[in-house]
């Protein structure tokens, strides 16, 4: 089974950020076609066989995503089976090791072309998933941050209200200033999708310490142009209610994680007019509250 560089965008906000990931292409070849009718008809008369050796799970795994078998994928996604060699991850994302880390990616590329299907699919594996970034191995963490990631495309108000019980913010805050730049965007990212619009979810954040972090990641990324702008976009996010106005109490918790003198000493001198334009739109947002420090 060959596996290329796929290409996927993920979209934040108004501005849309090409990322890649190591994802199969929609022409690659998975399997020999004759090998998965065999499979199948294996399978179906030998269900008590499905879990053999390590190879013999991948191979299960990878007849289940070829069938849309959705369910069965997500069932296996706490099989803590060891799988050498693994063929299919995410590129910038260590390797799964386990059956249950290549279920996720398996996830992954399927909520791309299937979005519904596989949210209705690990709905009931939230407070799974959650456990997984609070405990689980590097591999598994990163799988389930890009997985919610997608799924956050789709979730409802219940289910994001499910993931703020779960305390969802106390695990991905603790993630945002980690070691591998692709993670921390997707973290705050992830973090950016929960928290637009919602002020319950906004608070929460904030109330972990969330505005420090985001801030930290402006300070960090302000010489990379692409991802300030991801990242400012992110901070007025966070400041905006429902009907796109600021929140004075959210811009005053921001002044006290220093965001004024942070976004005033951003050069500007070599940015282009749009993150310019995103600069004095958040400055904007930020002088909304009478205080002495905006002078």
């Amino acid at each position: 089974m060959g596996c290329c560089q796929g290409r996927e965008e993920i979209g934040v906000s108004s501005h849309t950020v090409q990322r890649r990931h190591r994802f199969p292409g929609p022409d690659d070849d998975w399997s020999d076609q004759d090998s998965l009718v065999f499979l199948e008809k294996y399978y179906l008369e030998h269900p008590e066989e499905k879990k053999q050796t390590p190879e013999d799970l991948q191979a299960y795994l990878e007849w289940c995503f070829n069938l849309k078998r959705w369910g069965e994928v997500a069932q296996m996604i706490t099989d803590d089976s060891e799988i050498p060699n693994c063929r299919v991850y995410i590129s910038w994302a260590e390797k799964p090791k386990t059956v249950g880390s290549l279920a996720l990616v398996y996830l992954c590329l399927a909520s791309q072309k299937y979005p519904d299907a596989i949210a209705a699919q690990i709905e009931p594996y939230l407070p799974v998933l959650v456990n997984i970034i609070r405990v689980g191995s590097q591999d598994l963490k990163e799988n389930v941050t890009l997985l919610l990631y997608y799924f956050l495309d789709q979730a409802g108000p219940l289910s994001v209200s499910k993931l703020l019980k779960l305390n969802i913010f106390n695990i991905l805050v603790r993630c945002m200033l980690c070691e591998k730049p692709d993670l921390r965007y997707l973290t705050a990212a992830l973090c950016d999708k929960i928290y637009t619009g919602r002020k319950e979810a906004q608070d929460s954040f904030l109330n972990v310490n969330g505005g420090n972090k985001l801030m930290q990641l402006v300070v960090w990324n302000s010489d990379f142009e692409g991802l300030l702008y991801e990242y400012l976009g992110f901070v007025i996010d966070l400041i905006l209610d429902t009907r796109d106005q600021p929140r004075p109490d959210v811009v005053k918790k921001l002044h006290d994680c220093m965001a004024w003198e942070i976004i005033k000493n951003i050069d500007t001198c070599s940015k282009s007019v749009e993150l310019i334009d995103q600069l004095d739109f958040l400055i904007s947002l930020l002088a909304c509250q009478d205080t002495p420090s905006l002078n």
